[in-house]
């Protein structure tokens, strides 16, 4: 079911921060719909997301598998929507989740070069 009260400007920030961890401005959204710039795979994923629709709706028209990378994307337009939270306040939500998410994966990663380590003995 596609978000139909996400308005242009909601669109464009929330792919941005999606894609690239910062807004977009409306202009972006504007361009991409009227023509004058083409979305990336990335974008167009994320416009999935934050629009409501099946992973693949939009990017399998257009030759590309969708990904796994919902549960990222969901946190981050949880924080973008929530009207409770300033700009700024969304913003350093956003780098804090991606720091603890590449704590994680530094520890995982840390984690099985031990267990390798332990099997070579």
């Amino acid at each position: 079911m596609i978000d139909a009260d996400v308005t242009q400007r909601d669109l464009a920030a929330e792919i941005g921060i999606a894609v690239r961890g910062k807004p977009y401005v409306e202009s972006q959204a504007s361009a991409w719909l009227n023509g004058g710039r083409e979305m990336s795979k990335e974008q167009i994923m994320a416009a999935e997301r934050i629009l409501g629709v099946r992973p693949g709706t939009l990017t399998q028209e257009l030759g590309y598998v969708p990904t796994s990378t919902e549960t990222v994307a969901s946190v981050e337009v949880s924080i973008m929507r929530d009207p409770d939270l300033g700009p700024k306040d969304k913003e350093a939500l956003i780098t804090q989740y991606h720091e603890l998410r590449e704590l994680r994966r530094r520890w995982l990663e840390g984690q099985a070069a031990k267990q390798r380590k332990r099997g070579r003995r």
